[in-house]
């Protein structure tokens, strides 16, 4: 099999792609798993079968493998998009292509580093465009010019590599200097420390210590898992939150509450349903493209607010608010895009009303506080349901159809009937994905 040029361009964008995880659900598949990819290097050489076998064996040697606070130590998603099709053009072995794919997956996480660090610069030309109120820069540069920039760095080398031979890729590994590979590891595992330190920051305010203290020895007496012990957490501060609340809160006449029900009839929601909805989709489209270690996702999470804010904060009077809400919403955050942007993503929408009503009530600390003490927490019970134990599941349904060559009974009955209808269609097979 020879791979044709735009065969290798299609693998090498297909990858981009890929590796800027969009959407969220469907790009984090293909970011950690070599199957899920495999069907899309099948999809395009034309030898679904053969690319399934080949992908399953390469999957065996990532099973297990977790990215940790953002921190991969292999690249399962560029071996998939290398060593597969190699295999497949040279008749590889599975044996030969599981050796191809370990370096070259280690190559990936190298290449991996060095985005997040190359990605600090699109941020801080983001903050330039954040502090004159201009949001559309700040996304173009952020989070728009960060993805493309994040398809470069792995379509080319795909597709250059895929063209060229696995000859030409051997050799930009030989030549990788030792320090520039040991560096980038090293910047990649203190990931999980940032998020930690970020974490004992806010915990080491003296109102919180006993909160800490209490966690502490909850967990190391009883035993009680990390789940439970959010539920209990979540209930105490709902208590906490509800009688603070109330120590503050006056005794009220009957006409007094009964104004008061009546002017909170009469000002309306800022937002409505389609608003909330439509800032989760572009949180759920850009999560990891901007991800950088300077902010994580930041940019993205200012992105998906603007809307919004751009409702709470109307006309030039309110552009100073506007700004400061911009600056405040580009900190650090990092969290798992499901299970800890979503709740986030609400809570912060609904706290940026609240101050936007009345703007002193409410503490721009407040909020960030509530970010960075949440992102934590619901990351780590994100990344163990849907990254640990549900992504491994559906890896270990799939994996017995793969290494049969079958990445779905009615994916590849769909396939081969299209084969009989168009025979002579030089589409690259890409008419699989409308089966």
């Amino acid at each position: 099999m020879t791979i044709t040029i735009l065969q290798a361009v299609l693998l090498g964008l297909f990858c981009g792609i890929a590796k800027c995880c969009v959407p969220y659900t469907a790009g984090a598949f293909m970011f950690n798993t070599v199957i899920f990819n495999a069907v899309v290097v099948g999809a395009v050489l034309g030898d679904m079968p053969q690319a399934m076998i080949i992908g399953a064996s390469l999957q065996l040697i990532y099973l297990g493998v977790i990215s940790a606070g953002g921190n991969q130590p292999s690249d399962p998603c560029l071996a998939a998009y290398i060593a597969i099709p190699v295999a497949m053009a040279s008749g590889l072995n599975t044996t030969a292509a599981v050796a191809l794919a370990v370096p070259v997956g280690l190559l990936g996480a190298q290449i991996t580093n060095l985005i997040y660090l190359m990605a600090g610069f699109f941020a801080q030309k983001g903050d330039k465009f954040v502090s004159e109120g201009n949001a559309a820069g700040m996304t173009r540069w952020s989070v728009i010019y960060c993805a493309i920039a994040r398809i470069i760095c792995f379509g080319v080398p795909v597709a250059v590599a895929l063209y060229f031979g696995s000859g030409a890729l051997q050799g930009v590994l030989d030549n990788i200097p030792a320090a520039v590979t040991n560096g980038l590891s090293a910047m990649g595992a203190c990931l999980p420390a940032v998020g930690f330190a970020i974490i004992a920051n806010l915990i080491s305010k003296p109102k919180y210590i006993p909160f800490f203290f209490a966690g502490f020895f909850l967990i190391q007496y009883t035993k009680i898992g990390t789940i439970p012990l959010l539920m209990v957490g979540g209930f105490l501060t709902f208590l906490y939150i509800t009688f603070k609340a109330n120590d503050f809160q006056g005794e009220r006449d009957e006409d007094d509450e009964d104004d008061d029900d009546e002017e909170e009839e009469a000002v309306e929601k800022l937002l409505s349903k389609k608003d909330i909805l439509k800032s989760w989709l572009i949180w759920w489209f850009s999560a990891e493209t901007c991800h950088s270690f300077e902010r994580m996702q930041a940019p993205s999470f200012c992105t998906s607010l603007v809307p919004a804010l751009k409702k709470f904060y109307p006309g030039e009077e309110n552009k100073p608010r506007y700004i400061e809400a911009l600056k405040r919403n580009m900190t650090f955050f990092n969290t798992e895009a499901h299970w800890g942007g979503g709740p986030i993503l609400g809570l912060t929408l609904a706290l940026e009303e609240k101050k936007s009503r009345n703007y002193e009530a409410i503490p721009g600390e407040v909020i960030m506080n509530l970010k960075t003490g949440l992102m934590g927490p619901l990351a780590g019970i994100g990344d163990t349901i849907s990254w640990s134990t549900l992504m491994y599941l559906l890896i270990g349904l799939f994996l017995p159809l793969a290494k049969k060559g079958n990445p779905a009974d009615r994916t590849v009955d769909g396939y081969l009937l299209w084969n009989r209808i168009f025979p002579d269609t030089e589409m690259l097979h890409l008419r699989l994905f409308f089966c």
